[in-house]
């Protein structure tokens, strides 16, 4: 999605995109896997990255962090109004959803659209022994009630724009 984001509409001088990525797997790949806590980290997945959008080159900020730490450490210079537009597709546990969202919402100019993807999962999958809990709809839900943002879609991806 990072690349289409570049080629369809950060066309632009001056347009730019902040990838924030841990680039943390729980399913492991066959190149270069080591181990972060209880998850794999693979190097193939980053390296993917890192391939499609170096011809990119400047327009592209990756952050290899946890959203949290990111927000938390990194982000906190940027603090309020600084983006435009915000494309959520990270983890599906509720919490970390609500993190994202509440706190993406802090650095969103007035006007500033955020899509959170996965919007309506509800179910749960078995990966290897671990449960997720898709809790996307959940925290979109409670953060839609809390701010009171417009909603611009509810289907597969939410969309809501900040006043």
């Amino acid at each position: 999605s990072t690349v289409w984001f570049l080629e369809n509409v950060l066309t632009g001088d001056g347009s730019s995109i902040t990838c924030v990525d841990p680039f943390i797997h729980t399913q492991t790949n066959n190149v270069m896997v080591m181990k972060h806590g209880d998850r794999t980290v693979t190097s193939e997945a980053r390296m993917r990255f890192q391939d499609n959008v170096a011809r990119f080159g400047d327009k592209v900020w990756t952050q290899e962090y946890y959203s949290l730490h990111w927000f938390a450490t990194l982000g906190q210079p940027l603090r309020k109004n600084v983006y435009d537009f915000a494309y959520i597709d990270g983890s599906h546990e509720l919490h970390d959803v609500a993190v994202d969202l509440f706190l993406t919402w802090r650095m969103m100019k007035p006007g500033g659209i955020i899509i959170a993807d996965d919007y309506g999962k509800t179910e749960s999958i078995d990966i290897g022994g671990e449960v997720i809990h898709f809790g996307v709809t959940a925290a979109a839900n409670a953060f839609v009630a809390a701010t009171g943002c417009k909603v611009l879609y509810a289907g597969r991806q939410l969309i809501v724009r900040k006043a």
